[in-house]
């Protein structure tokens, strides 16, 4: 392996601690003791670096290779955009009537209703009853599904400000741990360290 002799500059007590080890034989010398240290700095800074970054046509690519060879083992053939997207609003409508439609149709009969009257501009009351026609619903489930979404929005706001008032409490017991003589000493962290500036 060839070597490059090189002059470091480190703080003294990182010299000292340096000598103390090797004394004690766990380095044959200095130059071993700094090797090791640099190995182990490198290959922490490699993993933060993480992978390569990959090719996305490339792996899609691939993928849709996979996707082409799996389908020739099994003899399955391709399905055209219409069938796919027959296929995916069928499912839609299934999960729909299983799961969602009990709680979102006021015929059911889990609650009871009341009538309450409400002023739309032209436009707004045009898009909902377009929505009720793409959808194929009533009117009213869209307002009701709209009305839900804002009910929950509302409590996390809420949630939101009871998080908030927490924060303003634990800022002062963080002021008084953070601001203090003893960790003032860090604040000059360059002249400590002997970290000299760009």
């Amino acid at each position: 392996m060839r070597t490059k002799e090189v002059t470091l500059t480190i703080p003294e007590y990182l010299y000292e601690e340096s000598l103390k080890l090797t004394s004690a034989g766990l380095f044959r010398d200095l130059s071993e003791l700094v090797s090791a240290g640099l190995r182990r700095e490198l290959q922490a800074a490699k993993e933060l670096l993480g992978p390569e970054e990959t090719n996305w046509q490339e792996e899609l690519s691939r993928l849709r290779a996979q996707i082409r060879e799996k389908r020739a083992k099994y003899g399955i053939t391709a399905k055209s955009e219409e069938e796919t997207l027959d296929e995916l609003c069928a499912a839609r409508r299934e999960l729909w009537e299983r799961e969602y439609r009990q709680r979102y149709t006021a015929d059911t009969g889990q609650y009871s209703t009341m009538e309450k009257h409400v002023r739309l501009s032209v436009e707004r009351a045009d898009r909902l009853s377009r929505l009720a026609q793409i959808h194929q619903t009533h009117e009213d489930q869209i307002i009701e599904r709209a009305l839900d979404i804002l009910f929950t929005l509302t409590d996390l706001f809420d949630e939101s400000v009871e998080r908030q008032g927490w924060s303003f409490l634990s800022e002062a017991a963080l002021q008084r741990v953070w601001d203090n003589e003893e960790d003032a000493a860090y604040d000059n962290w360059r002249e400590l360290y002997d970290v000299p500036a760009r």
